[in-house]
């Protein structure tokens, strides 16, 4: 574990990789680039590198958090109730906890009885 690291973190391949950056931010349009263009698929047991494992962390935490926070002030705010600003955040933070405990539960790997 310990080598991985250091490599993940002191060499070109392990922070950077081969990986191709600039393919989010180029359209694929099939009726104009020829050919196409394949976005890069990563397996189960493929070594992504640091970089790219940090900014796609970093898109899945933005994201996260947008669909965890939005539900609780949006059906706040329709229900007709005015809440004070201190009283948004219960319904904000009972809603982070609660994403942050099922998260927990769900990524323990539990074994379903009677199966391979």
């Amino acid at each position: 574990m310990v080598p991985s690291f250091v490599h993940a973190v002191t060499t070109r391949d392990g922070l950077v990789g081969d990986y191709d950056y600039a393919f989010p931010f180029r359209p694929n349009l099939p009726f104009i680039v020829k050919g196409g263009y394949c976005s890069p698929f990563f397996g189960h047991d493929n070594k992504t590198p640091a970089l790219l494992a940090l900014l796609l962390d970093l898109q899945h935490a933005l994201s996260m958090l947008a669909g965890v926070i939005a539900p609780p002030i949006i059906s706040s705010g329709s229900s007709g109730a005015t809440l004070e600003p201190a009283q948004w955040q219960y319904p904000v933070s009972t809603a982070l906890i609660v994403s942050g405990i099922l998260s927990s539960v769900q990524i323990q790997p539990f074994h379903t009885p009677r199966t391979g």
